[in-house]
């Protein structure tokens, strides 16, 4: 370990994070994976970069997580066809996946 190195930097930062089915004509199901206890948030955002729907916003232990979106929007409105990003977050550090929503 070099100087400037913390054990904590050498932590794989990586949510493992997957959809199925993609592409997608129902539901969709998202898992996840938090190495370390943080602040998380999963957030669906269309192709536009416009927030549609927030999953999940608050603090998470280690561990597996699935969510299930069921194409509705914050205020519980379908959405529709296209191309949607799920992004989680915890503190700093990010991973987006893409999901193509079918009719």
């Amino acid at each position: 370990m070099g100087a400037q190195e913390r054990p904590q930097d050498l932590v794989d930062k990586s949510f493992n994070v997957s959809v199925s089915p993609n592409p997608c004509a129902g539901s969709a199901v998202i898992s996840f994976q938090l190495g370390q206890p943080g602040q998380a948030r999963c957030t669906i955002f269309d192709a536009a970069g416009r927030e549609i729907r927030a999953l999940v916003s608050s603090r998470l232990a280690p561990g597996s997580y699935t969510l299930t979106w069921d194409r509705k929007d914050d205020t519980g409105g379908s959405v529709t066809s296209g191309v949607y990003f799920i992004r989680i977050s915890v503190g700093h550090d990010e991973e987006q996946i893409k999901l193509v929503l079918l009719k």
